[in-house]
């Protein structure tokens, strides 16, 4: 058995996506051994922060919270779908054609997640298409790792069956074997869009 851990650390003024609504993390220390004889730490940070996972509330109104998520979409045997692609470049359904997605669950390394921590990754990141989103939803996938941005509708596509997406990941190319064990568990925040997770995935675990 191997495991490699795909989350992204969390950390004070860690890289967000750029917009005012997503918090800055802010790690700080609250107790100390001194004071109180222990240590304790308080810890901003938003729902969408680091690698998180995104609930059908994120994107469509009076959908499920994170914490109403099917455990089963986020535990279980998984996918890799190796599909490597260059700055701008067009994902589409296309890509899938020669791969036989088999799995509920898929890890969708393009080598993006490479540039996390850039302000090119969310500017230049290959565009996922909804018709490739379709196809996934349509050969039964629920949860979808994504190594990139990608769009609301797409989002949608995958939420409207109830699914989820999981996002901001890491050492993707640390993973050898296209069918692996994922174990993805978010906060269990209640009511809330998404929330921060951390993620591995098991090698050799048959």
């Amino acid at each position: 058995m191997r495991i490699v851990h795909i989350s992204v650390p969390l950390e004070t003024g860690m890289f967000k996506f750029p917009r005012p609504d997503h918090v800055t993390v802010s790690v700080t220390e609250e107790g100390t051994y001194e004071k109180v004889a222990c240590r304790t730490s308080r810890l901003v940070l938003g729902s969408h922060s680091g690698t998180h996972v995104d609930a059908p509330m994120h994107m469509i109104k009076g959908a499920e919270p994170i914490d109403q998520v099917k455990l089963e979409y986020l535990f279980g045997p998984a996918q890799v779908l190796r599909i490597p692609a260059a700055p701008r470049e067009i994902i589409d359904k296309d890509r899938l054609k020669d791969i036989d997605v088999r799995e509920p669950r898929v890890i969708l390394n393009t080598g993006w997640h490479k540039q996390w921590g850039q302000s090119r990754f969310y500017e230049d990141y290959p565009r996922a298409t909804d018709e490739f989103a379709h196809a996934l939803v349509d050969d039964g996938v629920r949860c979808i790792i994504v190594d990139l941005p990608v769009s609301a509708s797409f989002h949608k596509i995958v939420f409207r069956v109830g699914g989820c997406l999981i996002e901001n990941v890491a050492n993707l190319d640390e993973i050898k074997s296209e069918r692996i064990l994922l174990v993805a568990f978010p906060i269990k925040a209640v009511g809330i869009d998404a929330a921060p997770a951390r993620v591995v995935v098991v090698e050799d675990f048959d």
